[in-house]
């Protein structure tokens, strides 16, 4: 915790960002928990406005350290708002104010969605050279390690939405970026399923593809920045389309893709024969068995 004065957040030598000049506070009980919670609360920033007599000028985090070791961090954003808020704000200097606060809350908000959006399409191979610009806003920031799923890092994203038709437009995108992060988990799940070169990511199969045979095709591998799910399963004729429009012949396409998959069918075939053991079952019967195979958006309330 910290009263009136301003933070900075630096990058440890962990990369972590950490934020200087916080002071933990110790608690042993709900009781002081509570208090020391709801002292932290009167610390935002607040105003109000025409539609929220207690509106939140500013987002909050409030990060829990338990005794084994685990934190656990919660994160309420301020509500996003629209043109149709700004004149509710009155005139003269606390108007000025209101509206400044709207813009750097929609600017953080905005920088948010737009993370969630790269880092969807970085998930499915898509993400061009994969850079997710988490350093445009402290939000983001601050944000970046529960974004990318760290190590031993879960997230849990509540998307708030208003029930009014007024707040329809609002409701929709909050829907629309809580679906990204849903994918996104989906994809991640997927991936995790996959064994060998089809778990590659789409970075990882652009630098294969830049590294096999001396280098050889080196020209065309910032093209082939696609996962190794995708191009698992890919017509061999897209990938001939592919590598073709990026100025390599159709002899270099059928080499990259039956390569590729050689890797993938001996991979496939290394794991089947690993999993394909003999065991002993019950009245000395011979079994065979093989292993399976295999928080957030922005917030319309104002």
């Amino acid at each position: 915790m910290c009263e009136g004065e301003e933070l900075i957040v630096r990058v440890n030598e962990f990369g972590d960002e950490v934020v200087c000049g916080l002071r933990k506070e110790y608690v042993n009980s709900e009781a002081e928990l509570t208090k020391l919670v709801n002292k932290a609360e009167g610390l935002r920033r607040t105003a109000t406005t025409v539609r929220n007599g207690f509106s939140s000028r500013s987002h909050a985090f409030c990060a829990l350290e338990f005794a084994n070791g685990g934190i656990l961090t919660l994160v309420d954003l301020a509500g996003s708002e629209g043109k149709g808020d700004a004149w509710g704000h009155g005139v003269g200097e606390m108007g000025e104010e209101r509206l400044k606060e709207m813009k750097e809350i929609n600017g953080s908000l905005g920088d948010l969605k737009e993370c969630i959006r790269l880092n969807l399409l970085k998930a499915k191979g898509e993400g061009g050279n994969g850079h997710v610009p988490y350093r445009r806003s402290l939000l983001t920031r601050l944000l970046r390690r529960g974004m990318e799923g760290a190590p031993g890092v879960k997230s849990l994203f509540i998307a708030c939405v208003g029930p009014l038709r007024g707040s329809l437009a609002m409701t929709e995108n909050t829907i629309r970026y809580a679906s990204y992060m849903v994918e996104r988990t989906n994809l991640e799940k997927e991936k995790e399923t996959f064994k060998g070169v089809e778990s590659w990511s789409g970075k990882k199969v652009s630098k294969w593809v830049g590294m096999v045979e001396g280098g050889k095709y080196k020209r065309i591998a910032e093209y082939m920045v696609i996962s190794g799910k995708q191009l698992k399963i890919m017509w061999r004729g897209d990938v001939i389309k592919r590598i073709c429009a990026a100025g390599g012949s159709e002899a270099d396409a059928e080499w990259i893709y039956d390569k590729f998959h050689e890797i993938a069918k001996r991979g496939a075939n290394k794991g089947e024969k690993k999993g394909n053991k003999k065991t002993q079952g019950e009245g000395g019967k011979k079994e065979l068995y093989a292993p399976m195979g295999g928080e957030c958006v922005e917030n319309s309330g104002k």
